[in-house]
C-alpha cells in the first residue's frame, strides 16, 4: 500500500482554532440545512463565483460532493488505493515497453 502509514495517523484539530473556525470535516459532521446550502451551491453556483468559474472550466462539482460526504480517513484511504493501482500501472507499462 502506496500510503499505509495514513491509516495510523491521528491528528486532533487545536482547540483554539476550533473555536475561531468552526471547520466541518465533511459532510456527515454537518446539519441538514448547511448539506443542503452546499448542495444548492454546487448545483447552482453563484454566477461570477469560483464554484461557476470551476464548473465553467469543465469540472464536476458533484465529485467535490461526494468526496466530502466522506470522512477524511475514507478520503485517504481512497487516495491510498488509487496510488497502488497507478504503482501497478506503470510497472506493467514499464515491463511491455
Amino acid at each position: 500500500m502506496a500510503f499505509a502509514h495514513v491509516n495510523s495517523i491521528r491528528r486532533a484539530p487545536s482547540e483554539r482554532c476550533n473555536r475561531a473556525f468552526p471547520v466541518r470535516r465533511f459532510l456527515g459532521d454537518m446539519t441538514s440545512a448547511e448539506r443542503d446550502a452546499v448542495l444548492e451551491l454546487t448545483n447552482n453556483p453563484p454566477r461570477g463565483s469560483k464554484l461557476a468559474a470551476a464548473r465553467d472550466f469543465g469540472i464536476d462539482l458533484s465529485l467535490l460532493v461526494s468526496s466530502l460526504e466522506l470522512t477524511p480517513t475514507q478520503r485517504a484511504r481512497r487516495l491510498s488505493r488509487a496510488a497502488s493501482f497507478f504503482d501497478s500501472v506503470r510497472v506493467i507499462v514499464r515491463k511491455n515497453r
